[in-house]
């Protein structure tokens, strides 16, 4: 009798009804209950419920009754997309207002996560107007097909600042699994407030120069000759020889008279570039925690750094193939931008997990893409449901390895949560915009056109 009651389980109607008519041929409860395997308490209450009411059928419980309707979801979710900065309790107070009812932030909340929204952290960058896009671009141009040899003799420099006060101040947004990188989930900013030091530093392949701290106070173009340039830039030029080439920004520091000419002086080839468990508390703790992760920083990961530049610029020039003035299918270029992001993020993510396994990570070539323009949007999707289907392909015999010859679950789970569920549902979204546009009017140009636009209504929300 135990193990009949060790699991719970309800009767159908027709278990409900033969138990009632054994009972009315004469039978005891307890016969009845053992023929059936129940508890005889669920017998004999089973047999009262029919002599009180006439029936035997399950009452069903609606339980606490639901305090939005589907059309007050609906809103919640739409002023979350109108304005991702929102709080639950002010969408809940907006709500209120709109419907008369009061709805409280954790139903807001569980609203939200139901039509796919979560509370997470804004990606931060750095503000650029087209005149910038348009240097960046052409920047990109003139060294994709820069080799291995030619990156090697470059020296990329650069300043930054870092604060001690957080720069999030506890914003967060709502956002969708997976779009962390869309432009709406962006915010543009690059200045921060607070305490904190300048540093500079300079890597290349195989090197890297020593942290440099600026001492309190700007950096103008004298500080930047005096305590940069001659130092550090200099020595390397001696080291290298004339094949150096020193990379930097724009920089007003960088564009002084001072700067220029001690370069020139020093017949020095310049490019630029288009433009802890807890943490530290004094600007002396900030300084040496910066010596710290600067000297920690592996050589590995500056150099596959530096041998990725010519496969970056190959890959924005993709993406911006759709937002050229001539082509302007932003939509498009918007699509597969948030692609490329992605396949870098899962790149990157196999990197952690080789480290995490203790596996040493080998850098390779890889070579150019064969094609950078496209003659319509149709062909490019096309390709790039070649490139999904090869790269699913390449997962799945990763896995048959892990499974048949490594017997490796870790390996497994790690595919299995984190890459095929993805991969499939990329190709599947490329292979529906292929078919959505390869069947319209005859008139490619104009349906390119009018999808492209859709398209990029659907990314921007």
């Amino acid at each position: 009798m135990a193990k009949n009651q060790s699991v719970r389980r309800h009767l159908d109607a027709f278990i409900r009804g033969r138990i009632i008519g054994k009972l009315e041929e004469g039978r005891s409860v307890t016969s009845v209950a053992a023929e059936f395997g129940i508890a005889h308490s669920i017998a004999s209450r089973l047999w009262r419920q029919f002599q009180t009411t006439g029936t035997a059928i399950r009452g069903f419980s609606s339980g606490r009754s639901r305090g939005t309707t589907p059309a007050d979801d609906r809103y919640i979710v739409l002023q979350a997309r109108r304005n991702r900065r929102q709080t639950a309790g002010e969408i809940a107070r907006h709500t209120t207002q709109a419907t008369g009812r009061r709805i409280s932030r954790f139903t807001v909340a569980r609203r939200l996560h139901g039509g796919g929204l979560f509370a997470r952290r804004p990606v931060r960058c750095v503000p650029l107007t087209s005149a910038h896009r348009r240097r960046r671009s052409l920047w990109y141009r003139e060294h994709r097909n820069w080799r291995d040899n030619e990156w090697g003799r470059v020296v990329f420099t650069d300043e930054s600042r870092f604060s001690l006060s957080s720069d999030s101040h506890r914003i967060l947004i709502w956002r969708e699994r997976g779009s962390r990188n869309h432009p709406s989930n962006i915010i543009e900013r690059d200045r921060y407030g607070g305490r904190g030091v300048l540093v500079w530093g300079g890597i290349m392949l195989g090197s890297r120069t020593d942290l440099f701290i600026f001492d309190a106070g700007s950096v103008n173009g004298t500080r930047y000759c005096n305590e940069i340039l001659l130092p550090y830039v200099r020595l390397f030029r001696g080291a290298m020889g004339l094949q150096f080439l020193f990379m930097d920004d724009n920089a007003p520091c960088h564009r002084t008279v001072a700067a220029e000419q001690l370069l020139e002086s020093g017949d020095i080839e310049r490019r630029r570039l288009a433009a802890r468990t807890l943490p530290p508390v004094t600007i002396r703790e900030l300084r040496l925690a910066l010596q710290d992760e600067w000297a920690a920083m592996p050589q590995q990961l500056i150099d596959t750094l530096i041998l990725s530049m010519g496969r970056r610029c190959e890959t924005c020039l993709a993406a911006a193939h759709f937002d050229q003035n001539g082509i302007a299918r932003k939509g498009f270029a918007k699509l597969f931008r948030e692609n490329s992001k992605s396949e870098r993020e899962h790149a990157q993510m196999f990197i952690d997990y080789l480290n995490l396994r203790g596996s040493k990570f080998t850098d390779f070539n890889i070579d150019m893409p064969e094609k950078t323009s496209w003659n319509s949007a149709v062909e490019a999707l096309n390709d790039a449901i070649v490139l999904e289907k090869e790269v699913y392909n390449h997962l799945h015999h990763i896995h048959d390895v892990a499974d048949v010859h490594c017997k490796d679950s870790h390996l497994m789970d790690f595919l299995e949560n984190d890459f095929f569920k993805e991969q499939v549902e990329s190709i599947d979204s490329f292979i529906r915009h292929s078919s959505i546009l390869g069947s319209m009017a005859d008139d490619k140009g104009l349906a390119e056109y009018l999808y492209d636009k859709q398209l990029k209504e659907e990314l921007d929300h």
